[in-house]
């Protein structure tokens, strides 16, 4: 199976933790897979960007269980699997996208993981997608810091119209700062970040 992406693994068994990236290692090319022992660890790599968090609850605590799915912004992990090696409560459900038991099968394992890195490709590409080609210059040139009026000289057209297209931008992404913006763009590969002023 081919899919890109970055997964983090939260586990503290060295042993599921090994097991669970050599297999999919060995399945799913074009994968990263990074592991931390625990959630705090996690989060104090500061690593964002990743497209799918396997993590184990019952080494959370209750309280905890909220907490990661409200901590977690799409910046630093878009999809939350649960890791399991036996039965779980049901009401655990509802904090993650999906659950894997040890104990299933390897192939019922990858795809569940296949699966969701696959919708977090194709809700990437439909969100990119809504912007036009003109709306994504905008973008470049809001990202790089440029005023309206010189948006407008640079891309021939009314400073009007760029404001229409930065109000259509701000409607479709659902971000109102230049900040959130910025870092859209350059999650979205729309601006080098080369380009960016230091």
């Amino acid at each position: 199976m081919k899919a890109k992406g970055k997964i983090v693994i939260v586990e503290s068994s060295e042993l599921i933790r090994s097991g669970l990236i050599s297999l999919i290692n060995q399945k799913i090319a074009n994968v990263s897979v990074f592991w931390y022992p625990s959630l705090s660890d996690f989060f104090k790599s500061g690593k964002e960007g990743n497209d799918l968090l396997i993590i184990s609850p019952l080494a959370l605590r209750e309280d905890e269980q909220k907490v990661v799915k409200q901590q977690l912004s799409p910046q630093i992990a878009k999809r939350v699997i649960a890791l399991f090696s036996g039965n779980y409560p049901n009401n655990l459900l509802r904090y993650y996208d999906d659950v894997i038991n040890i104990y299933e099968h390897s192939d019922q394992i990858i795809n569940k993981i296949f699966k969701l890195i696959e919708k977090n490709d194709l809700e990437s590409s439909q969100e990119q997608g809504d912007l036009s080609e003109r709306e994504k210059e905008v973008l470049e040139a809001v990202a790089l810091g440029k005023p309206n009026k010189e948006i407008a000289d640079i891309l021939n057209i009314s400073i009007h119209t760029v404001m229409t297209h930065r109000k259509n931008i701000t409607k479709k992404l659902g971000i109102t700062s230049i900040s959130g913006l910025t870092v859209y763009a350059i999650i979205n590969k729309i601006i080098d970040v080369s380009k960016l002023k230091g």
